[in-house]
């Protein structure tokens, strides 16, 4: 450990030595003083992101490291946070305009998103990325034409398109990026009701969410409706969907979610020792 690091952690406080009041002052100076000290090593050092960062993932990463039983796995999500690059091009971005014109449940148009597959199918060209990235997008969305019916809406809501500069939600000191990518709005007995729809995209199947993955990021779109969009009405948990497109897999959140919550906390707080510590190791 560098010598900055011990002495930005030493909790330095006049309460600590509980000083008489005629010495408060002399204690203040030395607090000053530290403070100062400290400041100087942050700053010639640069070790201060590893230990102001806040960890940070997406519910989908969150979902699969909550279910995800193999210990290397999760290390390897952890890792992979921390070193996620911001400027990368993100993957299946085509699919998500396409699924939201084409509608889902009784308003789907399966006729709509098969000629948007095969325009697709007829564009050549392009780097070796921008190539995978098209296929995986046509293989995404003929799994997506399998499902996109079976998604139960009340008649009359309305689906829309999310918005991907939402604010983040915070559980066991981890900031948590829902992002939804489908926004459900509708009335159900006079009240105004909201759902949303998060989508996960991964071929590998032991990148899936499964069953109990899907149930934690559904819990965690109902939190963040209820944060960010209490305004639209009332989140209801039928209407949080988590679907994993690949495994044609749909989950929403559960009624009672007290248990469930204690458990995702659980995991966030893990999640963030890991973080912290894997931080501090690239910072040294």
């Amino acid at each position: 450990m560098k010598k900055g690091q011990a002495l930005a952690r030493l909790p330095f406080s006049p309460k600590i030595f509980q000083l008489p009041r005629e010495h408060a002052g002399i204690c203040c100076l030395v607090t000053q003083v530290f403070s100062e000290i400290r400041s100087c090593h942050v700053k010639e050092e640069g070790w201060c992101s590893a230990t102001t960062v806040t960890p940070k993932v997406s519910s989908n990463k969150l979902g699969e490291y909550h279910s995800q039983v193999d210990p290397a796995r999760r290390r390897t999500i952890v890792k992979d946070q921390v070193k996620s690059n911001p400027a990368a091009a993100p993957s299946y971005q085509k699919a998500l305009p396409i699924i939201a014109a084409c509608g889902i449940g009784p308003a789907f148009d399966s006729r709509k998103l098969s000629t948007a597959i095969e325009r697709l199918e007829k564009i050549s060209g392009g780097t070796p990325w921008t190539q995978r990235d098209r296929a995986n997008t046509i293989l995404a969305l003929r799994h997506w034409q399998e499902i996109a019916g079976r998604i139960s809406l009340p008649t009359g809501f309305v689906v829309s398109k999310g918005d991907h500069s939402a604010p983040k939600i915070k559980m066991g000191g981890v900031a948590i990026s829902v992002r939804p990518d489908l926004l459900i709005k509708g009335t159900c007995q006079g009240r105004k009701v909201t759902g949303a729809i998060k989508l996960h995209f991964s071929k590998t199947s032991g990148h899936q969410l499964r069953k109990k993955g899907g149930s934690c990021v559904a819990i965690l779109i109902q939190q963040f409706l209820q944060e960010h969009k209490a305004q639209d009405g009332g989140a209801r948990s039928s209407l949080c969907f988590s679907i994993d497109v690949f495994a044609e897999r749909i989950v929403t959140a559960p009624k009672n979610q007290a248990l469930f919550l204690k458990s995702i906390e659980a995991s966030c707080e893990e999640y963030r020792y890991r973080y912290m510590a894997m931080s501090e190791n690239l910072s040294e």
